[in-house]
């Protein structure tokens, strides 16, 4: 008997030393953890990349709830940060289950042991949305239905993806506060939620719509990186805390001049890209990463298909010269 318990007490200190950092890795919002998404603003005539960085430095107590806070910068390529300043959310982690405070309560709004048909509905009545300065637009309301639910490994920790949906039928005008965008909305790519970081998709962490005027269509807005004291993950092969430095070295950057009439296709992409451009075919591309530097070069005919597979996952900016002489900027992803 005595040796029965001897193993089975071995047995449970195993499993908890193997078991132990995945279930540490369930925690939400820990202090010290940081998401960064890349977008685009409006700068003159062109778009100007941005970071907005996440951080959770601080507790508080909110109602009784023990709680900590979430705050937004903007990094301007050009080494600006936001003249709006810090915006910060107020969380609250038990378990499964990640609480937003909104207006006057805390809010259910991750609840990553749902399954398959269940529904979260955060907020029922108009609200401002999160990290949004005062004088922003009302959004209607909030709520998402669970499509299905997948693990993924990230990192070395295999995670829930819970994909997700709206409960009603929207169009490109979307009023409701969400897990999905125009690129989303377009390619049929539902909404992601990863267990224990957050939203993935078109969106920021705690949600965003299509109905902000700063997301535009060429702009997919991926989760780029998310670390904590424990886990370090790049999703999309960028470094992003040494283009976080790049940007602040700098004192000025060009607008981008994104051309809307030529496209690449598919984006994102895997291996073969395609461009559709004007009837003057492309003499020249060039492929840069998010910090601005050339990762592939190519000049000569037939240039309307590249195999780019070589790429690491990641956001990059093709320059197209047409015979010409005619520059074009289009943005595209690498899965």
């Amino acid at each position: 008997m005595n040796f029965q318990y001897f193993r089975l007490l071995l047995t449970t200190l195993l499993l908890a030393c193997t078991c132990g950092p995945a279930l540490f890795a369930q925690v939400f919002a820990p202090l010290g953890a940081q998401w960064t998404y890349f977008n685009f603003v409006t700068e003159g005539n062109g778009y100007l990349p941005v970071a907005y960085v996440y951080t959770v430095n601080k507790d508080t107590v909110v109602d009784g709830w023990d709680s900590r806070i979430i705050q937004l910068r903007e990094v301007y390529a050009d080494g600006r940060e936001s003249e709006e300043g810090v915006r910060q959310e107020v969380v609250h982690t038990a378990g499964d289950s990640v609480y937003v405070y909104v207006k006057d309560s805390f809010r259910l709004i991750f609840d990553y042991s749902a399954g398959v048909g269940d529904t979260v509905r955060v907020v029922d009545e108009p609200f401002r949305g999160f990290f949004m300065p005062a004088s922003n637009l009302i959004i209607s309301d909030f709520a998402y239905r669970i499509d299905s639910v997948q693990l993924r490994l990230v990192g070395k920790d295999s995670l829930r993806v819970q994909y997700v949906s709206y409960l009603r039928d929207v169009d490109r005008e979307i009023d409701q506060w969400g897990f999905q965008g125009i690129i989303d909305l377009y390619d049929s790519v539902p909404g992601q939620i990863l267990e224990s970081v957050g939203g993935l998709g078109h969106e920021t962490m705690l949600g965003f719509t299509n109905a902000i005027s700063y997301i535009m269509p060429f702009t997919p807005g991926r989760l780029t990186c998310y670390s904590d004291s424990l886990r370090d993950y790049h999703l999309l092969g960028v470094d992003c805390d040494s283009v976080l430095t790049e940007y602040r070295l700098r004192t000025s950057l060009p607008a981008l001049a994104i051309d809307d009439a030529v496209g690449i296709y598919p984006n994102p992409f895997r291996g073969e890209v395609r461009f559709t451009a004007s009837s003057v075919p492309l003499r020249r591309v060039e492929v840069r990463d998010v910090a601005g530097r050339v990762m592939y070069t190519r000049e000569g005919s037939a240039l309307d298909r590249l195999e780019l597979g070589v790429l690491a996952p990641g956001v990059y900016f093709f320059v197209l010269t047409d015979g010409a002489g005619r520059q074009s900027v289009v943005r595209g992803v690498r899965e």
